[in-house]
Parts: structure tokens; sequence; C-alpha cells
């Protein structure tokens, strides 16, 4: 801090980097070496930026009368999303007694530093360095196509970079059939094992049975990255309902069979798989005679109601629930 004559200035301890979504509050306090009756200036600015009115919470530069307070507290924030990540910004701190008798700008979006003696203001500096997330690496899975309840399928986030400070990395993955905000499950929680073997539902026929895996790749500052891959789930013929008079029995028998294992290995998540590429089983209808291709007719693919489409697409109003109608 280079203090003037006037004030001191004291910038409160910031973390060594900030995530490009979150809000930044700069907190600072001002206190006075004399006394005097007029207003202390404040006024944050920074070279890299220029103007910052746009990207500010709250106002870059304050005018303020301490009266009997020996200080003040100012705190500047800047918006989510302003600054870029991987850059470092510095954010100057100017602050000192008004020194013209009064205010002269032509407007109070002036800057407040024309009221003081530039002799007369002190000075204080913060360096923000804005996070940016892992980069580089990519999403396997093997195999690509098997079937559900069978095949075990292993999906693998290899060759992810971060700065050295911002490790160790976290994986986890998630999956979906219909779309990331629709049907999204838990395949593996966040850890630092890069590499997860799952069981999936069955895909939809209407979408040639795909399923979409999403790794999500976290660094300490939780910043993240997502990257997909696809993969074909297709009906495994010894437990669909519609195969033969003893499917129902055989899933049953097999789910049961799947809890078991996980109870006894205490596996939380296993269990979870389990369940989840059964629902779907139980859930899906037979769709592979829909009288029309329903993206034309904006409705959702046939999923749940036998030959049917599903509800009508966001946007589009019509008969409610799953039909063939146009919507």
């Amino acid at each position: 801090t280079l203090n003037g004559p006037t004030v001191d200035i004291n910038i409160s301890p910031i973390p060594k980097k900030f995530n490009k979504e979150s809000k930044i509050v700069i907190s600072s306090t001002v206190t006075a070496n004399r006394g005097s009756s007029k207003p202390v200036i404040m006024h944050w600015s920074c070279d890299e930026l220029g103007d910052l009115n746009d990207m500010s919470i709250t106002s870059h530069q304050a005018k303020v009368s301490l009266g009997i307070q020996p200080s003040v507290e100012y705190d500047f924030g800047i918006k989510p999303n302003m600054l870029a990540a991987g850059a470092s910004y510095t954010f100057v701190l100017r602050a000192g007694y008004q020194t013209t008798d009064k205010d002269t700008r032509a407007s109070s979006t002036d800057s407040v530093l024309q009221l003081a003696n530039v002799n007369d203001l002190s000075m204080s500096q913060v360096v923000i360095t804005i996070n940016a997330p892992p980069f580089d690496g990519k999403l396997t899975v093997s195999p690509t196509t098997g079937t559900a309840l069978s095949t075990d399928y292993t999906l693998t986030a290899t060759d992810w970079i971060d700065d050295i400070d911002d490790l160790p990395l976290q994986y986890s993955f998630s999956g979906y059939r219909l779309g990331k905000t629709r049907d999204s499950s838990v395949l593996s929680s966040l850890s630092v094992i890069p590499n997860a073997v799952v069981k999936l539902p069955e895909g939809y026929f209407s979408q040639t049975y795909t399923v979409t895996i999403v790794a999500t790749i976290q660094d300490i500052y939780d910043s993240t990255v997502e990257t997909i891959a696809t993969v074909k789930v297709y009906k495994n013929s010894a437990y669909s309902l519609d195969a033969t008079p003893n499917s129902q029995y055989d899933l049953h028998k097999k789910l049961k069979s799947e809890v078991a294992l996980a109870l006894e290995q205490s596996n939380p998540l296993m269990l979870w798989q389990s369940i989840n590429a059964v629902i779907p089983i139980i859930n899906s209808a037979y769709c592979e005679l829909v009288p029309l291709a329903c993206w034309r007719h904006n409705r959702e693919i046939c999923s749940t109601v036998r030959n049917t489409c599903g509800p009508c697409l966001e946007g589009y109003v019509g008969i409610p629930g799953h039909s063939n109608s146009k919507c």
C-alpha cells in the first residue's frame, strides 16, 4: 500500500483465483489520517478493462462524508462472466479527501478523481486472476455397442490438462437418452478416478438406441468442463417384457441379483446403476410401428406409450400428453 498524506487504504485478502462464472467482490477499508470536513472520494480503475460501469455490481467510485467515523468500508463488485478465463487483471483503488470547494463535475458519473489533488491520493492495488477450466482432454467409451443390463461399458476421461495449482482434477460421469435436462442420470460420482465401469439403460428405438455419456472434469476451484460421447445400448431380449411370458420374472430375478451384489459390496452407486438400467425396461413401450415421424408433428419421440409420439415440443401446443396428433 502506498499511503498519501490523508488516508490509509487496506484491501482485504482475496482468493488466489476466481471462476469466470463467479461474482467477484473486493472489500476495502479507507481510514482517515487526519480530520477534515470534506468528503472522502474513492475510485477503482483497471487499465486492462477501461470503463468499469457496465461490469460493476456496485459503483466503481464513491464520495462519502466520514463525519465522526474514523474509517469507511467500501466493497466493489464485478458481475459474473465479465472477465476472461485464464487472464489476470490489476485493479487499483485511489482514495483521498475532496480538495475542491464543491462538486464541480458535470454529471455524477464523471470521475470523482477530478475533485481531488492527485498528490493527496492514496493508492492500493490487487490482482484478480480468473481460473481456466481443464482442457485438451477426451472421453472414450468401450465398447461402443452393447445391450442393457448385460454389457459393462468402461468410461475413461484422459489427457486433461490444467495449471499445477489447480490439481488434482476430479471426474464424474452421467448419461441421458432424451436430453440432458430431460432424463440425465448419474453414472459415477465426483472422484479423482478418471474412469468408471457401468451398465447403461437401453436407448430408444426411434433414436437408434443411442445413449449420450457426459464426462464432467473439475479442478480444485470448482471450474468444470464437459465432453460427450455416444454409444448404442440395445434391448436385452432376455429381459424385454414383451419377449416371453417369463420376461417379467427374469427381469425381477436379474434386478434382485444386482441389488444383492451392490448391498454385499456396500456400493450405493452400483445399486443406483442397476435400478437405473431396469426402470427404462419397465417403462418402455413398443415403438417400432409408430405411424408417423414424431418430429414432423412437433412432438417428442415415442418412449413410454406403445407406438405413440410423446408430448408437444417446447414452444408448441396441442393435445396434451402422448399422442399422434400434430402440435
